[in-house]
């Protein structure tokens, strides 16, 4: 499957010419397309990874930088380091601008350091990333900040650094550490680049894309957030994270058409030929500050790719939820019975991966997703997993302490497998396996019922009110 568009209108020859050469790209390796296929029906049918979207904004990107505030700073030219002639400085620089033209020490520092906070709370710093910056020099000034961070990080809290946690990944350097970043688990975890990493590199295991760089087109847009998109079985990977620091998120669902955007505007002073454009400027001492801009979830909706906030998926799940059962009582006996549990969370936007990835963006992990359900759809206050494991001791007092003292104790280990695994954990085949459930000695005198009897019946106690 390949993004490819198909219109390309407006905007100048240099504008077109990124999304020119995608599509010449695809359509001379796949031939036209015949069926449409977006990201939200790709994760929907299991096949894409679900995806949540982090929006920061840096209070720089706010507003233009006008001129007389870059001649009151310590400014410099960003290729020879000497003294900028104010001649070539413009009336104002968009943050479109920025890291292009106008390079800003200060916002690189402020956004690595936020964005290294944020991969700390929301995952691991150690997870494989992808950050897309706006020129070979933005790279290599995120990658050295980024390892700065990480390296404080780590004496901080005693951990020990790995190799090469950050790295620039563009032009032949780049093509060396691709193998790295794809294939080793420690080492080569933040890949810096410009457009290297944007089409056409495998690598399952990326479960973070960041946006450090202004995007215009659609088409190159999805094509940096299909580095993220992969499923990776083998390390369970079912979603991936977007941080977008420059709105590029904005992009989702929109049209593969290029659109005209403003002409750059000329340098003021002299005019002058394409061979004499100044140099970017590096322009240091403005305090920057990054914010919340909200927490969206990849869906769809007539059939488009959509962002939603947390609490209007919430209340897309909730609606999905109570359209198959009418009560929390009905979902329960659902839940309990693997094939009802599995065909509920079918019909269930993007599938069980949808409910999975709310879950953990609303800092649920350490409860089963029946409770999320019950929760966000009939207003039941959820219990951890260790929760109802404990409330078995005394809520089913008088169903244990029917048992024989072996039997009894058997069946709580086997709710603690729930502690550790949720309800999947106790329908493995190898549950009755668990070295604690095989110690407590019960098995022969719970077996004169069906194994799967004992299941059911510990499933229903564990899951009550």
């Amino acid at each position: 499957m390949t993004a490819t568009p198909r219109e390309i209108v407006g905007g100048t020859e240099e504008e077109q010419t990124p999304d020119r050469k995608i599509t010449a790209n695809n359509l001379e390796y796949f031939g036209d397309p015949v069926y449409e296929y977006s990201l939200a029906q790709g994760i929907e049918d299991g096949y894409l990874a679900a995806c949540e979207v982090i929006r920061r904004e840096a209070s720089t990107d706010q507003f233009a930088i006008a001129r007389h505030e870059i001649l009151a700073r310590p400014t410099t030219d960003a290729i020879t380091g000497g003294t900028v002639d104010p001649k070539h400085v413009r009336d104002e620089y968009q943050p479109t601008a920025y890291e292009r033209e106008l390079l800003l020490p200060d916002r690189v520092r402020a956004m690595c350091r936020d964005l290294f906070e944020n991969l700390c709370v929301t995952g691991d710093p150690h997870e494989k990333t992808i950050i897309f910056c706006a020129r070979e020099t933005h790279a290599s000034a995120v990658a050295a900040e980024m390892g700065n961070v990480y390296a404080e990080w780590c004496q901080k809290n005693n951990v020990r650094p790995r190799e090469q946690y950050a790295f620039e990944c563009t032009g032949i350097q780049g093509s060396e550490h691709l193998t790295e970043l794809r294939g080793l688990r420690n080492s080569h975890f933040v890949a810096c680049t410009v457009e290297l990493l944007t089409t056409g590199v495998d690598v399952p295991n990326v479960r973070n894309i960041v946006f450090f760089r202004y995007v215009q087109s659609p088409i190159q847009f999805h094509q940096m957030i299909g580095r993220g998109a992969r499923l990776d079985l083998e390390s369970g990977k079912l979603m991936f994270r977007v941080y977008d620091y420059t709105n590029a998120s904005r992009l989702f669902g929109g049209a593969f058409i290029s659109r005209e955007r403003p002409t750059t505007i000329r340098e003021t002073g002299e005019e002058q030929g394409e061979k004499e454009k100044p140099h970017p400027i590096r322009v240091e001492g403005f305090e920057v500050k990054v914010s919340d801009a909200g927490t969206y979830i990849v869906s769809q909706e007539d059939g488009r790719d959509v962002l939603m906030t947390v609490e209007e998926y919430s209340a897309k799940l909730a609606e999905s939820v109570m359209r198959e059962v009418p009560s929390v009582n009905a979902l329960r006996q659902h839940w309990i019975v693997p094939e009802a549990r599995q065909l509920l969370l079918e019909h269930l936007p993007d599938g069980e991966r949808g409910a999975k990835m709310l879950r953990q963006v609303l800092g649920l992990t350490e409860y089963d997703l029946y409770d999320l359900l019950a929760d966000i759809s009939f207003g039941i206050d959820p219990k951890t997993r260790i929760e109802r494991v404990s409330a078995l001791e005394y809520k089913q007092a008088a169903w244990l302490s029917a048992m024989p003292n072996d039997a009894a104790q058997t069946l709580r280990a086997l709710a603690k497998q729930f502690a550790h695994g949720g309800i999947e954990a106790l329908e493995n085949r190898r549950v009755f396996l668990a070295p604690e459930v095989v110690q407590a000695g019960g098995l022969d005198a719970l077996m004169q019922i069906s194994a799967a009897d004992v299941l059911r019946e510990t499933k229903e106690k564990l899951l009550a009110p």
